[in-house]
């Protein structure tokens, strides 16, 4: 593992820590600021639903990312990729938000939510400013790929702890004056998408003056010949982020639907807490993508594999932790939130085995995608992707096993890619091994 790696993985393990730390004092502060458990469950639903905007670029993020790591030495071209990356994002999410605000009256939100606590007028406003906030974000997320190619891995770390730090001083502040729920959401909302937004824009301009002064987009550079290249290896990846939506992300839009937001209170603050291996698995996946890449096109297989055992040693610790965290998931939960809130032990069983799942995929869906290997990795998604959602409905309807029966549905949706995937990844580098060779 080179110096440049490690590195990342340290600097990005302490930035997650501390981003950790603030998503819980955050989580505990929003609580007790909305004062209502069930707008508290509506506000982790639209922060789940979040995760979708990032498909509004149509995978030209992930897209950017493996051409910048392809064309590493050739600065000309990675300036008109990045320039033509930027023009395309800033049409796209133009155009949705045009749309967006022709049409957002006629959604119900209050049905979405199954709520009556928030009025349509608010939930309206709420939505208009989130949703408008988060598609200008999407242009200016496209730094993360820079970062991430050029083996940065550290800064796209960075930005979230800046923007949860700045959040949580707002929260803290306006806790002092007394607002109903309803008015507290949208205070909550506006406070999120332009603190998020702000970040990453002033990161935009702080880069490209600096770090990537060499690189920064501009329109004379801007040549739509790279769309296709972009969008032929974006669009795989965009299919995969849209598949791993439907199977992380929908779970709460679905518990909140057949069973109440209040009952999504119950499963977010559960899987927010072992959410935390997740985050550890990323911290060292993360920076490994651009490095499995560069490795790739230099052939160092051998170094791909020697990495790929490692990881795999490290799922035992992952096991030991989780078993651990279910037998004090609920003691925590107390300590954290302050009150006691009735969490179900099924309910942290299938928690805990999900995401033992979902580090498991992480692990070879960073390699395959280093490697560009996407078709087996989408087959397996796409299956999982259709069968999410009517087994979790045939679950909670049928068989009324509630949240835990919403959560398996996502469990076993993952199981014929966590069976493939390992697969697909000893076959292809075996065969890369034995290339190299002859």
């Amino acid at each position: 593992m080179s110096k440049k790696v490690k590195y990342n993985i340290i600097l990005n393990g302490i930035l997650k820590f501390i981003s950790i730390c603030l998503q819980f004092v955050l989580i505990r502060e929003t609580f007790w600021f909305l004062k209502s458990e069930e707008v508290f469950g509506v506000w982790m639903t639209i922060l789940t639903l979040l995760g979708w905007f990032e498909l509004v670029n149509l995978g030209i993020g992930n897209g950017l990312r493996n051409k910048i790591t392809e064309i590493y030495y050739d600065i000309e071209k990675i300036k008109e990729y990045i320039s033509t990356a930027y023009t395309i994002s800033t049409i796209i999410s133009a155009v949705v938000m045009i749309l967006y605000l022709l049409f957002f009256r006629v959604i119900n939100w209050q049905l979405i939510f199954n709520t009556k606590s928030i009025s349509h007028e608010s939930l309206n406003l709420l939505f208009s400013i989130i949703i408008i906030s988060y598609l200008a974000q999407m242009v200016f997320q496209l730094l993360n790929s820079i970062c991430f190619a050029n083996q940065d891995a550290v800064y796209p770390s960075l930005f979230p702890v800046i923007s949860n730090l700045i959040i949580i001083i707002f929260i803290f502040f306006l806790r002092l004056f007394k607002n109903t729920s309803e008015g507290n959401i949208i205070l909550l909302g506006t406070i999120y998408g332009l603190t998020t937004l702000g970040v990453l824009f002033f990161a935009n301009i702080f880069f490209f003056k600096t770090k990537y002064k060499r690189i920064k987009p501009q329109i004379s550079h801007i040549n739509f010949k790279h769309s296709t290249s972009l969008m032929n290896t974006g669009i795989k990846f965009l299919i995969l982020q849209l598949c791993a939506a439907v199977i992380f992300t929908t779970d709460s839009i679905i518990i909140t639907n057949l069973l109440g937001p209040v009952e999504v209170s119950k499963y977010q603050l559960v899987y927010k807490l072992f959410n935390v291996f997740n985050v550890i698995s990323m911290i060292i996946m993360t920076p490994l993508w651009s490095a499995f890449s560069l490795a790739y096109s230099k052939n160092d297989y051998k170094w791909i594999k020697s990495v790929l055992m490692k990881l795999l040693y490290l799922m035992i610790p992952v096991i030991i932790g989780i078993g651990v965290l279910a037998l004090t998931c609920k003691k925590i939960i107390y300590v954290w939130m302050g009150t006691n809130i009735n969490i179900s032990y099924p309910l942290i069983i299938i928690v805990a085995l999900y995401t033992f799942g979902v580090v498991w995929s992480n692990v070879f869906s960073y390699i395959l995608n280093g490697l560009n290997r996407i078709n087996l990795q989408l087959s397996a998604m796409i299956f999982g992707a259709i069968i999410n959602i009517p087994l979790s409905i045939l679950f909670v309807e049928k068989y009324n096993f509630g949240i835990c029966g919403v959560v398996a549905a996502s469990f076993i949706s993952l199981l014929t890619y966590n069976v493939l995937a390992p697969l697909e990844t000893h076959l292809f580098i075996k065969k890369l091994i034995s290339k190299n060779v002859y």
